[in-house]
């Protein structure tokens, strides 16, 4: 995959932060730790971006990860 899809897929993930951050609030119910596996998440996003394939929904895609 090229960079500018790269860079597509990643700042689509990140504008997902706030609702994920929730999502990961409402299972653990500790702001902090929500936010730690929402940066952990994140990771993986950066080495699987290449995983995302058009059409899908990319809070549901960072959701499963999350």
């Amino acid at each position: 995959m090229n960079t500018a899809v790269r860079d597509r897929v990643l700042k689509e993930a990140f504008g997902c932060q706030p609702r994920l951050v929730a999502y990961a609030y409402s299972l653990l119910r500790d702001h902090a730790a929500a936010e730690d596996v929402v940066q952990n998440a994140f990771l993986v996003v950066v080495e699987k971006y290449a995983d995302f394939r058009e059409g899908t929904s990319m809070l549901a895609w960072t959701r499963a990860i999350v």
